[in-house]
C-alpha cells in the first residue's frame, strides 16, 4: 500500500473530523489548525448527461490561509510524488506556500504534478502568470477547459447522442 500524506489548513470548525476521516481511508493527515477561517467547502454539481460536465461551487476558507510557514522540508522525505492543488494559486499566502514547496522539491529531486482547478480563475489570472507561477511543475493535469485556456485551442465540440 502506497502511504498517502495530506498537508491542508482546515479551521477549527472541522478539523477533528477532517483528522479522523482522513487517517480512516488510510491518508496521514498534517493539518494547520486555523482559528480565524472556517473550513473549505467545494460543493461538485455533476450534469448526468452523456458529456457529464461538473461545476465545483467553492469556498476557499481556511485552505487558502495555507502560508510558507506551514510548509517544512522534512514533509518531502520519502516522498515519490508532491502534488498541489491550482486552488492555492488564488491568494497571496497560499501562492508563496506554492513557489516554497516547489522549489524544495526540485531542489531534491522529487517530482511535482498540480491540476490548475478552475478554468474561471486561470481565465481571471492570465495563462502567462498562471504559467510562471507553475513553472517547474513536472505534470500539469488540466481540466479540457483549462487545457484549451492554456494552450489557445478552441473548446472541441461535444456531440450530442441522440
Amino acid at each position: 500500500m502506497v502511504a498517502v500524506r495530506l498537508l491542508g489548513r482546515v479551521g477549527s470548525d472541522a478539523a477533528a473530523w477532517h483528522e479522523r476521516e482522513l487517517a480512516a481511508r488510510g491518508v496521514r493527515p498534517l493539518l494547520v489548525v486555523d482559528r480565524q477561517a472556517p473550513t473549505g467547502t467545494v460543493i461538485c454539481l455533476v450534469d448526468e448527461g452523456a458529456a457529464a460536465e461538473r461545476t465545483f461551487l467553492s469556498d476557499s476558507g481556511a485552505s487558502l490561509r495555507l502560508e510558507p510557514g506551514d510548509w517544512s522540508d522534512v514533509l518531502l522525505e520519502g516522498v515519490a510524488r508532491l502534488h498541489l492543488s491550482g486552488y492555492l494559486l488564488f491568494a497571496g499566502p497560499s501562492r508563496a506556500f506554492v513557489a516554497v514547496a516547489l522549489k524544495t522539491a526540485r531542489a531534491r529531486g522529487v517530482p511535482v504534478s498540480l491540476d490548475p482547478a478552475s478554468a474561471g480563475f486561470l481565465g481571471r489570472l492570465g495563462t502567462d502568470r498562471f504559467l510562471s507561477l507553475v513553472e517547474g511543475v513536472d505534470v500539469l493535469l488540466p481540466s479540457s477547459a483549462e487545457a484549451c485556456l492554456l494552450t489557445g485551442c478552441p473548446m472541441p465540440r461535444t456531440r450530442r447522442r441522440g
